[in-house]
């Protein structure tokens, strides 16, 4: 139980630590990867 308790916080980190580097990449300027695709998204939000 302990080990599946873990592996789910490690994965929720993975995805925490991911969103970040994506938002903060994007918040930069710098293309990474999938930034084409995330664009047009924050240029919608952001008037």
């Amino acid at each position: 139980m302990k080990v599946v308790c873990s592996f789910s916080l490690l994965v929720r980190a993975a995805l925490w630590l991911a969103g970040v580097a994506l938002v903060s990449g994007l918040a930069l300027g710098h293309p990474g990867g999938p930034a084409p695709v995330a664009p047009p998204v924050s240029a919608g939000t952001a008037p």
